[in-house]
């Protein structure tokens, strides 16, 4: 399909295998940990093709590069 479907898929993915990972974990320390470890990766993944609209396809040039090319171009 198509870029969008691929990012839908892998967040639904994601999603399911940090809560499978939550049920899994017993309570104490590790589990605050396990959870903001998954938060992140899942708001990684969101922010992945948001950013591939403003700064074009992330296939093709790094996303960090791009940013740096944008600060140092002001």
């Amino acid at each position: 399909m198509g870029p969008w479907w691929d990012a839908l898929r892998q967040l639904t993915a994601m999603t399911l295998i940090a809560k499978v990972l939550d049920m899994l974990m017993p309570s104490g320390s590790m589990k605050k940990y396990t959870r903001l470890v998954s938060g992140l990766v899942i708001m990684l993944l969101v922010l992945r093709p948001i950013a591939g609209l403003f700064l074009g396809s992330a296939a093709e040039t790094d996303v960090v590069e791009r940013l740096m090319n944008m600060t140092e171009a002001r």
